[in-house]
């Protein structure tokens, strides 16, 4: 009896340390896709933009990163797109230079918080603007849009339904203010597989996980594209940037493309340390995009890191995702 004991608690172990491996070797397994690099290269670099094929020029994202027009009301909104950019002129709160933590491989840098205590507080004076945008998703006819419509689509639902599920449960029964999404359905991460019965798009009733990872990476994108993991956001500290502005069909590639460079120069998302680089924990949960589009995580990256810029090649994945809230504080 004692000995298959044993035998079991041996087992248990070397299952534990087998997980832990398979997980580290994720990523060293997309570096030996570069010849040139080799098996757990710790001396070779990254260099960005000299692959460019996708990148695009600082003048084109200068117009995705280009502030709201003020001209914009409920008068003169029409579009889905058009009420979404309303919302975000209250939700939104791009931060300055001096209040992003970024890597250091360019000056040129984005980031964004958002105001849930403003939402929180306003939600009457927003009333007629959300039921606007909630009907618009409702009420689309998603089998007649273009590919590059869906994305846009599915992005702008993702972002918009995240915020608005925590703004809907921002106070605790306790009077508290809630401290990450997961505080929704009790810390756990059940908030993106609950039906919140105002989450819909051509009248279907979705949760996060089915917008994202069933209609947006697989049905959609078939899992050949990357860039939307620069663009959805959870809600959270740890995520990459929300765009203060919605996604459009005709423009979604250029934003995409912008998205994932700017992304890439949070430390947050990559981290360059002396002998090693550090990467979001999304280059490991979603490896197969990155690998399918590019042809490995180092292509990617070299493919959006800017123009003149050099990481270290010995890539890693600390598991330290961030749910706190990505909260702006508002200044009283």
């Amino acid at each position: 009896m004692n000995k298959f004991i044993i035998l079991i608690l041996i087992t248990v172990l070397f299952s534990c340390d087998y997980q832990q491996n398979q997980k580290a070797r994720s990523i060293v397994q997309t570096q030996e896709a570069r010849p040139d690099l080799g098996s757990g290269d710790t001396t070779g670099t990254i260099s960005g933009g000299h692959l460019g094929s996708g990148s695009q020029s600082p003048e084109v994202c200068e117009d995705v990163f280009s502030p709201l027009s003020l001209e914009l009301s409920t008068n003169t909104a029409e579009s889905l797109e058009d009420y979404l950019d309303l919302y975000y002129q209250e939700a939104v709160q791009i931060l300055t230079a001096d209040e992003i933590d970024s890597n250091g491989l360019s000056s040129d840098v984005y980031d964004t918080k958002v105001r849930y205590e403003n939402l929180y507080t306003n939600q009457d004076k927003l009333f007629l603007i959300r039921q606007e945008i909630e009907s618009k998703f409702d009420k689309v006819d998603y089998s007649s849009l273009s590919t590059d419509a869906k994305v846009a689509l599915l992005i702008n639902a993702y972002n918009y339904y995240t915020i608005q599920i925590v703004v809907k449960n921002f106070i605790k029964s306790n009077g508290a203010q809630i401290k990450s999404i997961k505080d929704v359905t009790g810390g756990t991460f059940e908030v993106f597989d609950k039906n919140f019965d105002f989450v819909k798009i051509s009248g279907q009733s979705l949760n996060l996980n089915q917008i994202e990872k069933q209609f947006l990476l697989k049905d959609v994108l078939r899992g050949q594209d990357a860039r939307p993991h620069f663009a959805v956001i959870c809600a959270s500290e740890g995520c990459p940037t929300l765009l203060h502005k919605a996604y459009r069909e005709e423009i979604v590639n250029t934003q995409l493309d912008c998205m994932t460079e700017k992304g890439l120069l949070l430390s947050r998302v990559l981290e360059t340390k002396e002998n090693s680089t550090e990467l979001i924990e999304l280059f490991d949960w979603y490896n197969s995009d990155f690998v399918n589009q590019e042809g490995s995580v180092v292509k990617f990256l070299a493919k959006y890191l800017p123009s003149n810029s050099s990481i270290s090649s010995n890539l890693k994945v600390p598991s330290d995702y961030d749910w706190n809230l990505n909260i702006y504080n508002e200044v009283r």
